[in-house]
């Protein structure tokens, strides 16, 4: 074979090879994506269940739920559950420094938003600022957080009673005693923003509002797509609620029967 000729093949193999990777960048960078993002919401799962089991910790300390708020002498919200929790963490060196007789907003416990856990952050939540958590109850006397008081765990319909919800890009500092109102929550996973659970995750290359609390991909007809709520059961499971799921029965997955108790 001449030199010339080799030459010929050598540079349509390279053409060849330019033409493979331009048809297959394109079909690979979104499996590339879901594969990161998979990655990222396998921690945020294993984070809301650490959520959970610090719950139930408490639960079986105390005889119940911690309540959804804390508050001061005149009734006054001032701090939130995830506080309360802290021990349950394994986080007795922050809890310490934290004071329970100040809001969370006070020039002391402000100070400390900056050292919020990782637990309480999904890795995937881009949208959260520093000190914002992934992870919030719904609050209600329907629910098991009724507000400024505990309630025990039901002992029935355990795996069918919403316990945490995951909402990124909440806007709630881990202190704050703040969490989703039943009457929004109520109304479905895919609801807008001023009336349902919502979030914003990455898509595809860039960010995308989300009329739900996103908790994994699914194949679509360009790369993948958003498809439920990520949400804490009372017997310590997680579990993905479909975005198509109809306002009835989200009402019914955080609504408590006070017979059950």
């Amino acid at each position: 074979m001449s030199i010339k000729c080799s030459r010929k093949i050598g540079w349509l193999l390279a053409m060849l090879c330019v033409a493979l990777l331009a048809f297959a960048i394109p079909t690979l960078l979104p499996a590339l994506r879901h594969g990161s993002q998979a990655v990222k919401w396998a921690s945020c799962t294993r984070h809301l269940t650490q959520v959970g089991l610090a719950l139930h910790n408490y639960h079986q300390q105390y005889g119940s739920l911690p309540p959804a708020y804390v508050v001061d002498k005149a009734g006054r919200p001032i701090l939130s559950w995830r506080v309360l929790i802290l021990p349950n963490l394994l986080r007795d060196d922050l809890y310490s420094q934290v004071r329970l007789d100040e809001p969370w907003n006070s020039p002391h416990n402000l100070r400390l938003a900056a050292l919020m856990p990782d637990t309480y952050r999904c890795p995937a939540d881009t949208s959260a600022r520093e000190g914002e958590a992934s992870y919030v109850a719904v609050v209600g006397p329907q629910t098991l957080w009724p507000g400024a008081t505990g309630r025990r765990l039901p002992t029935m319909r355990m795996s069918r009673t919403i316990l945490v919800v995951e909402a990124a890009g909440s806007g709630i500092s881990w202190m704050e005693p703040r969490d989703l109102a039943f009457s929004a929550a109520a109304k479905g996973v895919a609801r807008g923003a001023r009336s349902g659970i919502v979030c914003c995750h990455p898509c595809g290359g860039g960010a995308e509002m989300v009329r739900g609390v996103y908790s994994g991909y699914m194949p679509a007809v360009v790369g993948y797509r958003l498809s439920g709520a990520n949400c804490l059961f009372a017997n310590g499971g997680t579990l993905t609620v479909s975005e198509t799921v109809s306002p009835q029965v989200m009402t019914e997955l955080l609504r408590v029967d006070p017979g059950e108790f």
